[in-house]
């Protein structure tokens, strides 16, 4: 509404306790900010605008990305371009924000120009003092695009995927997240329904943390509160002759879709026929000793127990992977011969 009406036209003054004047607030929901400050937007007063990761912006671009939110202290915001667009700048972007700083680093990042969106007034570059949008606009980029801070592309595709289950972010009043070393620095906080890219298996948490990249930012986030997702070429079955200990539970029930092809075990198992496409990726497929085959996480098996054991037969039904683990049958072969 207040993209269309006018910022007047989606908020109303009211009086806040515990502040120093009044407050203009949303007319659909809980989301406030200094009426002062709205006001110097209104009045298209040099002192409207603000700066956040080397972007200028009027407030009333901060009104137009919010979200109904049902109390005060809770705030989100949403890319406006990305939803004009269907998608983020990078897999790994949030769509939701909780903080102001964290959606003009965003915002810094987009490919310029932004795509448009109806009633958002963009600026790049210089602008004279002569021109009459330069205290009546949204945002304003004086500077390119800020680079990516995700790791190249080809090392990403190489590492895994996951979608957040659930909020994992400080809540007001509460003390700071910390990590299983009690660390507050680099724990990754996120919103349910985000996306984040690169993930690893930190051996010394277990399997029960781990590390990963959202919105440019990389740290560590407990296991159960994402759903790891499938490899995009998922291994295929070989009688490769090689199997090996597991040294972390892995349970398919953790995710939603229990159908994806997830082998599920618990610690000191074996998994036989280890197959791979390459043996650098992060995802083997292999089989139990009741029969049961899928794909599982490389990291969750012990890398010195690996051995040539044949296992239970394979059933016919499984071909031989596009690239077999020639590599490493080399090494277990020449150590198997006593050289």
């Amino acid at each position: 509404m207040f993209k269309n009406r006018g910022p007047y036209a989606a908020t109303k003054a009211a009086m806040e306790y515990g502040t120093n004047g009044s407050v203009a607030r949303c007319v659909e929901c809980e989301f406030r900010h200094s009426l002062a400050e709205l006001e110097l937007d209104v009045g298209r007063d040099s002192s409207g605008n603000w700066c956040k990761a080397d972007v200028l912006y009027r407030l009333r671009f901060v009104y137009k990305s919010h979200l109904k939110v049902r109390a005060a202290h809770t705030v989100y915001y949403g890319c406006l371009f990305c939803a004009q667009q269907g998608y983020t700048v990078h897999e790994g972007d949030a769509t939701v924000f909780t903080k102001e700083e964290q959606l003009f680093q965003h915002l810094a990042r987009h490919p310029q120009p932004l795509p448009e969106v109806a009633g958002v007034t963009v600026l790049y570059g210089k602008v004279d003092n002569d021109n009459p949008l330069i205290e009546d606009y949204d945002l304003h980029f004086p500077n390119p695009p800020v680079p990516s801070p995700y790791p190249d592309e080809t090392v990403l595709a190489r590492l895994s995927t996951a979608t957040t289950l659930k909020n994992h972010e400080r809540r007001y009043g509460s003390r700071p997240l910390t990590d299983p070393d009690g660390n507050k620095n680099g724990v990754l906080q996120f919103l349910a329904g985000s996306r984040i890219v690169g993930i690893e298996f930190p051996e010394k948490w277990k399997g029960k943390w781990w590390t990963g990249w959202q919105e440019g930012v990389q740290g560590s986030f407990p296991a159960n509160l994402v759903a790891l997702e499938p490899p995009e070429s998922a291994p295929a079955m070989s009688n490769s002759g090689l199997a090996a200990t597991t040294r972390w539970a892995w349970d398919k029930r953790d995710f939603k879709d229990q159908n994806a092809g997830w082998l599920s075990f618990g610690s000191n198992e074996t998994i036989f026929h280890i197959s791979w496409v390459h043996e650098s990726d992060w995802c083997w497929a292999g089989m139990m000793k009741k029969g049961k085959v899928g794909f599982f996480p490389r990291s969750h098996i012990d890398p010195n127990s690996m051995r040539r054991e044949p296992g239970p037969s394979l059933p016919s039904s499984y071909g031989m992977p596009k690239t077999s683990p020639s590599a490493l049958m080399r090494k277990l072969t020449v150590n198997s011969s006593g050289s």
